[in-house]
C-alpha cells in the first residue's frame, strides 16, 4: 500500500462510478417512459369515452329540440294561436 495517497490512481473508480450513474439514469428514463405510455393510454381511453358521451348529449339535445319545435308548431296550429290585441293609447 502506498504511503502517499496522491499515488493512488482513481481513474478506474471514477469511470466505474460514471458508468453506474449512466445505468441508473437510463433505468429512470425507461421507467418514466413506461409510466408516460401507460398514463397516455389511460387518458386516450378516457378522452374517447368522454367524446362518445358528448356525442350522445348532442344527439339527445337535437332530438329534444326537434320535439319542442314540433310541439310548438302543433300548439300554434291546434289552438289557432293569435297574439292578444294591443290596447291603443288614447
Amino acid at each position: 500500500m502506498p504511503g502517499d495517497l496522491s499515488q493512488i490512481d482513481l481513474s478506474g473508480a471514477a469511470l466505474g462510478g460514471a458508468g453506474v450513474l449512466l445505468v441508473v439514469l437510463g433505468c429512470v428514463v425507461v421507467l418514466l417512459a413506461a409510466r408516460y405510455r401507460r398514463e397516455n393510454a389511460q387518458l386516450r381511453a378516457r378522452n374517447t369515452e368522454l367524446s362518445m358521451e358528448n356525442d350522445r348529449w348532442h344527439e339527445d339535445f337535437a332530438a329534444a329540440t326537434g320535439e319542442l319545435t314540433a310541439l310548438r308548431e302543433g300548439l300554434h296550429e291546434n289552438c289557432a294561436y293569435r297574439p292578444a290585441p294591443r290596447a291603443e293609447a288614447s
